[in-house]
């Protein structure tokens, strides 16, 4: 039992690693909490809402396969190697094509004019809701793009 536990320490342990080094695992995070505040304006049927969370999944366990064959590669081919590039870039591929088919449902599920006036509206009408929603994209943007933390190499096995 405790080694079935620890299992989940380090699926845990990976997560955290991809938050904390992955920029493009933090800016999948924070389109994702976007969607969230904003699926609110819409009224979505249960199969809609389950797609939504299939394809947040879908999106982030690729950017973590993709932060693992990259280690993996770096770790077997510390120098360049042409196989060592392919490998990468086809992973780096794979995520790209998963994130086009995340905009592609976003758009078919969250494509309406109607809505977007309604939301339009809602800011013009709610400081309280804009105000929050210009921190939250101040805050996204420190969270993105200026969290740099050097050491990558972080012993998870603890």
């Amino acid at each position: 039992m405790t080694k079935f536990l620890k299992s989940f320490m380090y699926a845990f342990n990976g997560i955290k690693y991809c938050i904390l080094y992955e920029r493009n695992f933090r800016f999948d995070i924070v389109v994702m909490t976007f969607v969230l505040i904003f699926k609110r304006f819409y009224e979505l049927t249960d199969i809609e809402n389950i797609i939504i969370i299939i394809t947040f999944a879908l999106v982030l366990s690729t950017e973590a396969m993709n932060t693992a064959v990259e280690a993996v590669v770096d770790l077997a081919s510390p120098k360049y190697h042409r196989l060592a590039k392919i490998a990468k870039d086809t992973a780096a591929g794979s995520v790209l094509i998963k994130a086009i088919c995340a905009v592609f449902v976003g758009i078919y599920i969250f494509w309406d004019v109607q809505v977007f006036k309604e939301i339009a509206l809602y800011f013009r009408n709610n400081i309280i809701f804009s105000v929050s929603i210009l921190l939250l994209i101040l805050i996204s943007y420190i969270f993105v793009f200026k969290i740099n933390i050097n050491n990558k190499d972080v012993d998870n096995d603890n």
